[in-house]
Formats: structure tokens, C-alpha cells, sequence
């Protein structure tokens, strides 16, 4: 952290450098814990998939996988840590030995500052078709990406489909049959740091066919 670097100059106390690191270190222990989490997702599913119509039949399928270990947090974690950053930064920019092309370059608030309602923003969702197939697009709105999930009418429900960081995203699930057509639908929710903010989308819904 570099912050620690230009406290004296720019009038941080200790206090607010010791709550940052704590922020910061429990924040990426948090997102590491969601990561195991979300492969333990995986397993699961893969479990069940198996379970429901694996082969071959009667085959044993062995033990379910095992819950991960949850973490332990050095430093009991506190709420609202971008709201914190937010405002740390505001008083950055406001010390008047505050330099853009230095300060801020080195420590990375440099720009206009954007305003988000971390609590209540959702991706608007709308789609155009590409050779039959769903484009489905979404605006940055100032955050890192979204998480989409789709459902494909197959009775699964809504399942994870991506990670997009850079609108738009182009499904390149296998088409119906000719003849034939389904039902997907779609929504997605934000990310900052790798996680989920504000609320999912409205249901975006498509109606899918052969081109051929």
C-alpha cells in the first residue's frame, strides 16, 4: 500500500492508514473466500449432475465433496468500506498538497469521481440478434463488469453463463434445431473487485432460432 508514503504530507492520521490496511486485507480474504466458495458451487453441481443422470447406471458415484473451511478474519471486519474510500479520497483531493499528476497518479484516484449507489445500482439489459444468436448488452455505468446467469427453459433455472468486463456479450450457445425454437432469458448483476454489488437485472427475455 502506498498510501502510508504521503500521510504525513497530505495530514492522514494513523488511525485512518491502520482502518485502510484492515479494510483492504479483509476485503481481499473475503473475495478469496467467495472464490473457494464458488468452486465448491462447482463440485456440487458436478455432484448432483452426476447423481441425476450420470453413467454408467448404477455406477457409485463416491462421497459428496467436502465444505470448505470458513475463514478466520485477524481484524473483525467493519461496514461500508468503499463508502470510507470514497470519502478518503475526497479528503485527498481536497489537501492542498494534493498533485494529480504525482499523488494521484501513484496512488490511482485520478479522474472525476463518480457517485455510485454500491447498494442499489442494476444493469439495464437489452439484446440484438447475430446470426440467430443473443447479443446481450449492458453498460459499464462506471464498474468493473457483470455477472450474467441464463435460463434455457431446461428446468436448472437461472445458472452462472459469465464474467463480462467489456460490453457486450455475445452467447455462443448452440442454436435450437431447425424448425425449432426456445425461451432464454437473462439477468445479470454488477461487479467491483470481483464482487457482486447492487441488485440483478430485470429479466431480459429472448426468444432463440435456427438460422439455417
Amino acid at each position: 500500500m502506498k498510501l502510508p508514503s504521503y500521510a504525513v504530507l497530505l495530514g492522514i492520521p494513523a488511525a485512518v492508514l491502520t482502518q485502510v490496511q484492515q479494510d483492504a486485507d479483509n476485503f481481499s480474504t473475503m473475495i478469496g473466500q467467495l472464490t473457494v466458495f464458488r468452486e465448491y458451487e462447482k463440485q456440487l453441481t458436478g455432484y448432483k449432475n452426476n447423481m441425476r443422470s450420470g453413467s454408467p447406471t448404477n455406477a457409485p458415484i463416491g462421497t459428496i465433496p467436502a465444505v470448505p473451511s470458513t475463514i478466520v478474519f485477524t481484524n473483525p471486519p467493519v461496514a461500508n468500506i468503499f463508502g470510507r474510500a470514497s470519502k478518503l479520497v475526497q479528503v485527498i483531493k481536497g489537501n492542498p498538497n494534493y498533485n494529480p499528476a504525482t499523488i494521484g497518479k501513484d496512488l490511482g484516484i485520478i479522474g472525476d469521481d463518480v457517485l455510485i449507489d454500491i447498494n442499489n445500482v442494476k444493469p439495464l439489459l437489452s439484446y440484438v440478434l447475430e446470426t440467430g444468436k443473443p447479443n446481450i448488452i449492458w453498460k459499464k455505468g462506471g464498474l468493473q463488469g457483470v455477472h450474467i446467469f441464463v435460463d434455457r427453459g431446461t428446468g436448472l433455472g437461472y445458472q452462472f453463463l459469465a464474467t463480462d468486463t467489456e460490453p457486450d456479450y455475445l452467447d455462443t450457445f448452440p442454436l435450437p434445431a431447425a424448425g425449432q425454437t426456445a425461451i432464454w432469458k437473462y439477468k445479470a448483476i454488477y461487479i467491483l473487485h470481483d464482487e457482486e454489488v447492487g441488485m440483478a437485472s430485470d429479466e431480459l427475455i429472448v426468444q432463440v432460432k435456427s438460422v439455417l
